[in-house]
């Protein structure tokens, strides 16, 4: 499988496997687009080119070359990435992982989302370990040997890893602003609502209009209306790519007008028709 662009969004595994694992690079004048976010999975990010930073519900860290990044499932989190080449390996595992046995003492390392540096030597070991793992999964992802090698990866990274100090975010570390807000995320990470009003989403946050519109935008960097349409943006990439759906009918899933104003909203998301998105990444 050649690298190719990815793009952040919320999904789940696809049916039937216990983890993923995609490969991105960006050229250095190819656009790259990233917003708050979250997945139903646990995920773990190799950078081997990058220069930014990494934001979550608690702080924000500066992220390096063949650094690693945790993000545990269902936690926001952002990245602010420079311009420029840049490249990094994505995994993403079921959480039930980490209740195998060999990995249970783990548990509350990865409770929250964190960022991880390495010794020279354990970074060649983590490096190769991954480009394994990539190697397995695309062999066969259901294998006894590709699961083992992501519980030795998870293993490794908890073993060898030094967690960076977090540079608080004072609009991020609120929790109980995180917590107003779970019962429409909820709704938007089980894909339903997608047409959720402000005012409907206001009052299932008991909070009025002006006051959720305001504590949203500090929160997620965006207004309501633009993360709902993000949100059903990225699962539209990742369906055009996972499903045999066409547009036409994907469009009207996602409750869109009409087929054209899909293919405009998707056009102007990621500067391509949804047929030319699927022809890059397929063929």
């Amino acid at each position: 499988m050649k690298s190719h662009t990815a793009y952040c969004e919320p999904f789940s595994i696809r049916k039937g496997k216990q983890f993923e694992i995609h490969k991105v690079a960006y050229r250095e004048d190819e656009p790259y687009s990233c917003h708050p976010h979250f997945h139903e999975v646990h995920e773990f990010i190799l950078f081997e080119k990058i220069e930014g930073n990494y934001s979550h519900s608690f702080g924000k860290h500066k992220i390096n070359n063949r650094d690693l990044v945790f993000t545990a499932a269902n936690q926001v989190h952002n990245y602010d990435i420079e311009s420029g080449a840049k490249a990094w390996t994505i995994i993403q595992f079921i959480p039930e992982i980490l209740h195998d046995v060999s990995l249970k003492s783990y548990l509350p390392l990865f409770q929250h989302s964190n960022h991880f540096t390495f010794s020279d030597i354990r970074r060649n070991f983590i490096q190769s370990l991954v480009d394994e793992l990539f190697y397995a999964y695309n062999n066969n992802a259901m294998s006894g040997h590709a699961v083992g090698v992501l519980k030795t990866l998870i293993s490794t990274v908890a073993e060898y890893g030094y967690t960076s100090s977090v540079e608080e975010l004072s609009n991020a570390s609120n929790n109980k602003t995180f917590q107003k807000f779970s019962p429409i995320i909820h709704l938007l990470q089980e894909h339903k609502e997608r047409d959720l009003s402000l005012e409907d989403a206001a009052k299932i946050c008991f909070m009025s209009p002006s006051h959720f519109s305001r504590s949203f935008k500090t929160v997620y960097q965006v207004s309501f209306s633009e993360y709902k349409l993000r949100t059903k943006m990225f699962l539209a990439a990742r369906l055009l790519l996972t499903t045999d759906q066409s547009i036409t009918n994907l469009g009207y899933e996602l409750n869109f007008a009409s087929p054209s104003h899909f293919i405009a909203s998707f056009k102007k998301q990621f500067g391509e028709t949804p047929k030319q998105y699927q022809k890059r990444h397929l063929e």
